[in-house]
């Protein structure tokens, strides 16, 4: 095979892999090119009709869903003191207050909150009552 024969023989390659790469080409535009189709509506109304019969259309709600920290609550409830009286660092639960605030006025940061929770075995953050007294580590 002489100099000549190859590079015809290399150029026959080069024809036949660009008419590939244009054949794929066209086909995926083609392929990809938005086709809508209208569709005169049935006076008989067919089961895949689901537009209403008067021609009205109400869009549905929209529903965007909302995430909420809980809080600690307080209530107004007589206190049970689930902690031994003996302790010197308790607090008593005022109105308004709950363990976010108590460890942030005591600790100096409010996420520290869960220290008093471990500190009182059953305490429930949401049913602090007022006049309750807590352990505070």
């Amino acid at each position: 095979m002489d100099g000549r024969e190859k590079i015809q023989k290399e150029l026959e390659i080069d024809v036949k892999l660009i008419v590939a790469l244009i054949a794929v080409v066209g086909l995926s535009v083609v392929g990809c090119q938005k086709k809508t189709e209208q569709v005169a509506p049935s006076a008989s109304g067919s089961v895949m009709d689901v537009s209403p019969s008067d021609g009205s259309y109400t869009p549905a709600p929209s529903y965007t869903p909302t995430t909420t920290t809980p809080t600690p609550a307080v209530s107004d409830a007589p206190s049970v003191t689930a902690t031994p009286a003996s302790s010197a660092n308790q607090y008593t639960i005022k109105k308004g207050d709950t363990l976010y605030s108590i460890a942030r006025s005591h600790y100096g940061d409010g996420k520290q909150w869960k220290k008093i929770v471990d500190a009182n075995p059953g305490l429930d953050p949401a049913k602090l009552k007022v006049g309750q007294t807590i352990e505070l580590p």
